[in-house]
């Protein structure tokens, strides 16, 4: 499996959706603007953003597709996934609403993993 890169295009806004701080925006990726859900953090939390992305994905579940993206307005190293219509992690496993509510509880539960 090999991850795609791309440049995290000027013009991005927070996402509504998360507790992360992502940003929703566009990435240019293989000379394609695409859709983008973006999150700037350490190298080792991408790292582990990736690796989870991978494996989540191998065992078919709901997870799009990792991108490693360089901000265009800032040189700095961003995680990404491609976004797409249609539901996400959390509403694929029926995880209730708001994620404010159930998102830190699952993390801590993958923390003691």
């Amino acid at each position: 499996m090999s991850i795609r890169k791309g440049i995290f295009l000027i013009g991005y806004k927070p996402t509504q959706h998360g507790i992360s701080g992502a940003l929703d925006g566009y990435a240019r990726i293989d000379n394609q603007e695409q859709p983008v859900i973006a999150k700037q953090m350490s190298d080792e939390k991408i790292l582990a953003e990736i690796f989870c992305a991978l494996l989540g994905r191998s065992f078919g579940l709901v997870c799009p597709e990792p991108v490693l993206l360089i901000g265009q307005a800032d040189n700095r190293v961003y995680f990404g996934s491609i976004k797409h219509p249609g539901e996400n992690l959390g509403q694929y496993l029926k995880l209730p609403q708001p994620e404010e509510v159930w998102m830190p509880k699952y993390a801590e539960l993958l923390n003691e993993w």
